[in-house]
């Protein structure tokens, strides 16, 4: 995507250097401005469905959300407005469209930044973790969030298994 990106640029600033463009100067910029901003939105778009596909997955686990009150809280503000933006999407799926919105872009950058925070404190508390119980150092993070997440089922398992 990014070498279309460049050919499409390369090609406008061909096209500005033409001398018969003049009358179509203004309307190449509003173009080119338009490509950019659609490429922006694509690349942090699908930067925040990672980031959010990898939040939801772990804060959908029991254990690990009892632990994370704060990274909860931000994530389901978060949660709530990706499906409030997924909404207006689907009435307005053409990205044309969604790249003329007012601050769209921006709001975007915000809930990458904040997607960024969450997993801060989330890389936080499982090095406390690591700190408290030092075998689990050789654990990744992934792992890691595997086994927390399990804890629920783990501890109801040997809660039956008691006579």
């Amino acid at each position: 995507m990014n070498s279309r990106f460049e050919e499409f640029y390369l090609r406008a600033n061909v096209l500005k250097t033409n001398p018969h463009i003049k009358n179509f100067f203004d309307k190449l910029f509003e173009i080119e401005k338009t490509v950019k901003s659609v490429l922006e939105i694509l690349v942090d778009w699908t930067i925040f469905q990672r980031n959010w596909l990898y939040l939801n997955g772990i804060f959908s686990k029991s254990e690990i959300s009892k632990q994370l009150a704060t990274e909860v809280r931000a994530f389901t503000n978060l949660d709530s407005t990706f499906k409030a933006t997924i909404k207006s999407i689907v009435q307005q799926p053409q990205v044309y469209k969604i790249s003329q919105r007012e601050n769209f872009l921006n709001g975007l950058k915000k809930m990458n930044s904040d997607s960024d925070t969450i997993r801060a404190g989330l890389t936080v508390f499982l090095e406390q973790k690591r700190d408290s119980f030092p075998r689990l150092f050789f654990i990744s993070n992934e792992e890691l969030i595997e086994l927390f997440g399990k804890a629920d089922k783990i501890i109801e398992q040997l809660i039956q298994g008691r006579p």
